[in-house]
């Protein structure tokens, strides 16, 4: 336990070390295409680009105002979504880069094309801006017809002045961001899904106008929240930025310029329609992700030492005749192996894991997003997936997966052979990804040798 103490605190003190938000570290290195854009983007923000002078100098500059906005964002305080884009619309106004009333997501398109930002960051980008037009487009939109069931249990006993006190008067997106309270004025709210919070919101929006507790600008910004659903965003800019900032690329000192492995931008859940790297921003912190990617960069670590041991004392002070047990390859590859295991079962157990459903595929991703693994590795780590979820009898998987893997040959293969064994031989036996989502109650998972 004492271990595991340590590995959050350095994973604490690795997010209070981190530097100021990188520019560069917006830039797509993870994702093989982007699956936000489509041919009709493409073709109309290369058009823009092309009345917009020379491409590098363009770049250049568009990642100036970026990056201008980005700190102008951290020294108001709050990160916040809308304020970000508000901020990076004028300064491209300022740099003369876009005129008045051009659309600006030709910019965020052409960032992307480019390979600048990623689709995570372009889809925040996106959502941000369309929010901020509905809001100047629905400005005097007169209140609408009244919902149907009105008044209801639900909403009976809400106060609606106290419910809206803090959008007395909307936040201006640098001291207070409008989501963050949006989500507090949600937060108290009895709901059985989404949808069901959304027709409450709708319902308390229309009596809070009717009863002059907001007034009509107040009322048509609410509905342009709930209309574009701001509440169910997978990711948003305070955790996206989180994860660049403290995870990515940093157990690599040679980030890779391009991905050509579409792992990262397959579908996790066709319903909610989210990729791989979209799915571990949105459960996960950079902290949580860090602990993970640094369990397998120590057990492939472990498994290339030049040299493992067992060490008996005899006594208080070491002496001469204390016994040293050097072990060989092979007991030096299942020790790791084992270690693996435990580390896993700490994690699992821990406080900061509770309620999250741990799978093979996260693990993955979190490696390759901290620039562990390699493109041209996961292909080779996903190809265990049939042991990681095996069509055979378990006990056939594991009796095949070590014949093939744990012989003594296996350790003396370049990477990423060691590695890609470790994670699918554990983590299958571990079966965090289907069925139970903890280590099995019956194992002893403190003993290693």
């Amino acid at each position: 336990m004492k271990k595991f103490i340590v590995l959050i605190a350095s994973a604490l003190f690795l997010l209070a070390d981190a530097d100021a938000i990188n520019v560069e570290l917006l830039a797509n290195n993870k994702e093989a295409l982007s699956r936000e854009l489509t041919l009709k983007d493409v073709t109309k923000a290369q058009e823009w680009a092309q009345n917009h002078g020379d491409p590098g100098s363009l770049k250049s500059t568009l990642l100036s105002a970026l990056s201008i906005s980005l700190k102008q964002t951290e020294i108001e305080g709050q990160l916040c979504d809308i304020g970000l884009v508000q901020l990076f619309e004028k300064n491209l106004h300022e740099k003369n880069i876009i005129q008045e009333g051009e659309d600006v997501s030709n910019v965020f398109n052409y960032l992307r094309l480019e390979g600048l930002i990623d689709d995570i960051f372009l889809d925040i980008l996106r959502k941000s801006y369309r929010i901020t037009l509905e809001f100047e487009k629905n400005l005097r939109s007169p209140v609408p017809m009244r919902p149907l069931n009105l008044n209801t249990r639900q909403n009976s006993g809400i106060n609606l002045k106290k419910l809206y006190s803090p959008f007395q008067q909307w936040p201006n997106e640098s001291k207070k961001c409008s989501l963050d309270i949006y989500w507090e004025i949600t937060s108290d709210l009895n709901f059985k899904s989404s949808k069901d919070r959304d027709q409450q919101i709708q319902k308390l929006n229309y009596m809070a106008v009717k009863d002059g507790v907001i007034n009509l600008d107040l009322f048509n910004k609410l509905e342009v929240l709930r209309r574009e659903k701001a509440l169910d965003w997978p990711v948003y800019l305070r955790r996206y930025l989180d994860i660049i900032s403290n995870l990515k690329d940093k157990l690599t000192n040679k980030p890779e310029i391009s991905t050509n492995n579409t792992f990262t931008i397959e579908y996790v859940s066709r319903r909610q329609g989210l990729t791989e790297r979209e799915n571990l921003y949105q459960n996960y912190t950079s902290t949580q992700l860090m602990m993970l990617a640094q369990i397998i960069e120590r057990t492939a670590k472990r498994m290339d030492a030049r040299k493992a041991s067992i060490n008996w004392q005899f006594s208080q002070t070491p002496q001469e005749n204390d016994e040293i047990y050097v072990l060989s390859p092979m007991e030096q590859y299942r020790a790791a192996l084992k270690m693996l295991r435990k580390e896993m079962a700490e994690v699992m157990r821990s406080e900061v894991f509770r309620n999250k459903n741990l799978e093979y595929e996260h693990i993955i991703a979190a490696a390759f997003e901290a620039g562990f693994i390699k493109t041209e590795e996961l292909n080779y780590v996903l190809r265990f997936e049939e042991f990681w979820n095996p069509s055979v009898p378990k006990w056939k998987a594991y009796m095949n997966f070590a014949t093939s893997l744990a012989g003594t040959a296996v350790f003396y293969l370049p990477p990423p052979w060691n590695l890609v064994g470790a994670i699918g031989l554990v983590l299958t036996q571990t079966k965090v990804a289907n069925g139970n989502k903890r280590p099995d109650a019956d194992d002893n998972w403190n003993v290693i040798i």
